[in-house]
């Protein structure tokens, strides 16, 4: 499973845990922003904000929500 893939898993499970407990703006801004980042995955140096910054080993990592 990929880094992508399994951020998307562990925000579609949460996301069930987050209904009702949240404001609903920010249940939405947290929804439009993750699908921002699967639409552009993780940033690479090409992207100006992240040119002094390699996020590989980062994507490379597997993260486990607590």
């Amino acid at each position: 499973m990929s880094a992508i893939d399994s951020f998307r898993h562990q925000f579609l499970e949460h996301a069930g845990r987050w209904h009702g407990q949240e404001p609903s703006w920010l249940s939405l801004v947290r929804r439009e922003a993750f699908e921002r980042f699967l639409d552009r995955g993780f940033p690479t140096t090409n992207d100006e904000d992240w040119r002094f910054t390699n996020v590989a080993p980062i994507a490379a990592e597997s993260f486990v929500r607590p």
